[in-house]
């Protein structure tokens, strides 16, 4: 039993330990629990307020959360179940997840109680999910439909969880990321976090001349829109800035370019006091990895390779 608690376990830890193991049997499933209430725990920690954009005299606090006991509805009645009595009626197994709430309005506060239905069956689903997606925070070179070449990273933090797309189209390397309206130049998008010296994004990338004519279009693509300096780029980020359904056309939307780059653009690379140099030597990697499957058709990676998963 000891060995299938580790085992289970293992299908929980980040990275590649989160891989260890699948679910086998009924017990094992019940045996993630824990570890699910774990995870359940720390992003609600993470994020635990709530404001209205509009009114920020209202605000939501999530204080806890926890599992309940399982139970179904037979006729009006709440009946609390066993495993063997939902297998014997054909029943699913399941149990609300109870989150406390304190509900602030300007001067009046309330602590209530509300619950979402977690169907434990579908935890044996998941995990074996997980052994058909792609691995977090891993960089991926890889084709699309159209046989344009991607290197993509699936990034996963404890607030955001985020995948960012570099494509090199018709010569010319852009970022496909949701919060943008349409594709933007990669050398836009360094120049914003501060990497102004075309010469040094070269120098990034790697000395050898093939890789430099590879980047040598979306540095002409980058000149032509006029766009040397940081805050120019910061700019051309705002006017790509997809509008949220939750902002009003009157909301001030400067800085929100920068914001995205900073918290969901490359979120598992952090910033520290606005430092963007981490992402950029990040881009330079994945840049160079794209490059070298250009040029040898070898360094692709293979999605089905299980230490990809």
């Amino acid at each position: 039993m000891e060995k299938k608690v580790k085992q289970v376990k293992g299908c929980l830890k980040k990275d590649e330990q989160k891989h260890a193991a699948s679910v086998k049997s009924a017990v094992d499933k019940f045996q993630l629990l824990p570890e699910f209430l774990k995870g359940i725990k720390k992003i609600v920690r993470a994020n635990d307020r709530l404001v209205s954009a509009h009114y920020p005299s209202i605000h939501i606090r999530f204080k806890d959360v926890r599992i309940g006991e399982p139970y179904v509805i037979l006729s009006g009645i709440k009946v609390y179940t066993t495993p063997q009595m939902c297998r014997l009626s054909n029943l699913t197994y399941c149990a609300p997840i109870l989150v406390d709430i304190e509900y602030t309005n300007l001067d009046k506060t309330t602590i209530t109680e509300v619950s979402v239905p977690l169907i434990l069956g579908d935890i044996l689903s998941k995990v074996l999910l997980i052994q058909e997606q792609l691995s977090n925070n891993r960089i991926i070179v890889d084709t699309d439909k159209k046989s344009n070449i991607n290197v993509s990273v699936t990034s996963s933090t404890e607030l955001v969880k985020s995948k960012t797309v570099i494509q090199m189209e018709k010569g010319k390397v852009y970022l496909i990321l949701n919060q943008f309206v349409k594709k933007i130049p990669i050398l836009i998008v360094l120049k914003a976090m501060g990497m102004e010296s075309d010469q040094e994004v070269v120098q990034m990338v790697g000395r050898d001349p093939r890789l430099s004519a590879l980047l040598l279009p979306s540095i002409e693509e980058c000149a032509n829109l006029d766009i040397f300096t940081q805050e120019k780029a910061s700019e051309y980020l705002e006017g790509k800035v997809k509008m949220s359904t939750f902002d009003s056309p009157s909301s001030n939307q400067e800085g929100r370019g920068l914001a995205i780059l900073r918290d969901v653009f490359l979120a598992n690379v952090p910033v520290s006091n606005n430092n963007f140099r981490p992402k950029c030597l990040y881009i330079g990697v994945m840049l160079r990895r794209m490059m070298e499957a250009i040029l040898n058709k070898e360094a692709m990676d293979e999605k089905d390779y299980v230490g990809n998963k």
